[in-house]
């Protein structure tokens, strides 16, 4: 086995240092930018790491298919407001519950789900891989559309919505959990010099460019 120089040395142990300090964090619930976590990683293992993040949480879509999505949200929200305001006020008796339904304004509320759903629908079908950023499967086939109602609608990945079966919570939560298993993982092979000086190929700095949020988390639906 080649000796390790003192150069290498150092910044091996530069790099357990950050790799301690960052899973400490970590630990704590607490996450930690991506550009701190490229610096704790060799090339391969930052690669590796990259490869394991979901596509719904990577900034994947183009701008048209993003703009898209943000439209679908706001109609969604409306949807939600009618719903709420709907259930405040609906009335009690067999006459003023059919009336309500049909009318304002629970049929309001009913209309608006069913846009935001034809908009979906013709957006799912431009391909793009739309539905990986949905937090549920859709098919929009006849007859098997979602309820009108907030618990069946379809929501972003990273919503903050009480409705969303994968929310923003979840996400960061995913998130975390990816960078603490990586940089364990990392911290248990440092000591081996081959792995630890295979390429020489250690980050310098941070990335501002590198980002590992989804963008449509902080559309709000």
């Amino acid at each position: 086995m080649k000796p390790i120089s003192v150069a290498a040395a150092a910044r091996i142990k530069r790099r357990r240092a950050l790799q301690e300090t960052l899973i400490a964090r970590l630990q704590e619930a607490s996450n930690v930018p991506i550009g701190l976590v490229k610096q704790a990683l060799t090339g391969p293992e930052f690669a590796s790491y990259r490869a394991q993040i979901p596509l719904s949480a990577k900034t994947g879509l183009t701008s048209n298919a993003y703009r898209r999505l943000k439209q679908y949200s706001a109609k969604l929200r409306k949807a939600d407001r009618l719903d709420a305001w709907a259930e405040r006020v609906a009335p009690s008796g067999s006459i003023g519950l059919k009336r309500w339904r049909l009318n304002s304004p629970r049929g309001q509320a009913d209309a608006a789900y069913e846009h935001a759903y034809e908009f979906l629908a013709e957006l799912v079908e431009m391909g793009n891989g739309i539905s990986t950023f949905l937090d549920r499967p859709v098919l929009f086939k006849a007859g098997d559309w979602p309820d009108s109602n907030p618990d069946c609608a379809p929501r972003l990945v990273g919503s903050r919505s009480q409705y969303a079966l994968k929310g923003i919570d979840e996400v960061k939560a995913d998130a975390i959990a990816l960078k603490l298993a990586t940089l364990k993982d990392s911290l248990r092979h440092i000591d081996e010099p081959e792995q630890a000086l295979a390429t020489g190929n250690f980050f310098q700095g941070t990335d501002g460019d590198i980002d590992d949020g989804f963008p449509a988390s902080a559309l709000d639906t």
